[in-house]
């Protein structure tokens, strides 16, 4: 075998070893990064489990095995997890604003008193990198107009169901009813703990007026479990909602396209009665 053979199949070699990292690289695993799922901050739950914060918060923070120089009082909660594997598991993550400890902290807790309240502390961590989930961040990619409509119109109506449960807390009617779409089509993703998440806005018909008023909107996000298809089935999930605001920016659009239709359409009878008597006089 001569140099230029060897040399042949070393490159051969070579290239194969690459693409075959490649592949490995890019293969999905066989199962979730860790048990927690995706988090959540849904307002049917966030004042409850706000409240149980507050306990074990306090809790901890008073114990002699206390890892943390938050101070009681100033820490926000946020949002929460809950386990695959043990349904009694959750994780709170807060925002803490003593200068010591100033930014996010996270208590995996358990819940005690037959299902009811969060006292017993489990852990507690500075990152959510102490619980496996490490990519955890903003949204980071959007998707283009183009695909944004179809793929907002077919993720709202895969959890149209579940925002039905989003109630309002003062008068007991849904949060947003007859959710739609009649809002701007922007769709937000990012790949998050194994999970594949969407942000986008929807438009509620809060005033009940006859045929359709999209005179609110509300941002949600859905976390969808394509690869491993265990949380929720694999069906895409409400993991957040935010509370309606007034679909200010995306009537005033509506009306100023409107205003314009409106006007174009007088141009042409005006420029008619201007030009007949100049055509008459002209013959």
């Amino acid at each position: 075998m001569n140099l230029i053979s060897t040399g042949c199949i070393v490159l051969v070699a070579i290239s194969y070893a690459l693409v075959a990292g490649q592949d490995d690289t890019n293969a999905v695993a066989e199962s979730p990064p860790n048990e927690w799922g995706t988090y959540f901050s849904l307002p049917n739950m966030t004042d409850t489990m706000a409240y149980n914060f507050v306990t074990a918060f306090r809790s901890y923070v008073t114990s002699a095995d206390k890892k943390t120089l938050c101070k009681d009082g100033d820490a926000d909660f946020e949002r929460w997890y809950k386990s695959s594997k043990n349904p009694n598991y959750y994780i709170l993550s807060y925002y803490c604003r003593t200068k010591e400890a100033r930014g996010y902290e996270h208590l995996q807790v358990e819940l005690t008193n037959g299902g009811k309240t969060f006292n017993k502390v489990v852990n507690f961590q500075t990152s959510l990198k102490g619980f496996g989930i490490t990519d955890a961040g903003d949204y980071s990619a959007q998707v283009n107009d183009v695909d944004a409509q179809k793929l907002q119109s077919d993720l709202l109506e895969k959890v149209k169901d579940q925002l039905g449960y989003q109630m309002n807390k003062w008068n007991g009617k849904e949060l947003c009813p007859e959710p739609g779409n009649r809002t701007f089509f922007s769709v937000e993703t990012k790949k998050e703990n194994g999970l594949y998440y969407y942000r986008f806005a929807i438009s509620c018909n809060i005033s009940d007026t006859t045929g359709y008023a999209p005179d609110y909107m509300a941002n949600i996000e859905v976390a969808w479990d394509k690869d491993f298809k265990l949380l929720n089935g694999g069906e895409p999930i409400l993991a957040a909602m935010e509370d309606p605001m007034k679909n200010t920016q995306f009537i005033q659009q509506r009306e100023l396209e409107a205003l314009k239709q409106s006007d174009s359409s007088m141009i042409v009878p005006v420029l008619s009665l201007a030009l007949f008597p100049l055509g008459k006089y002209l013959l």
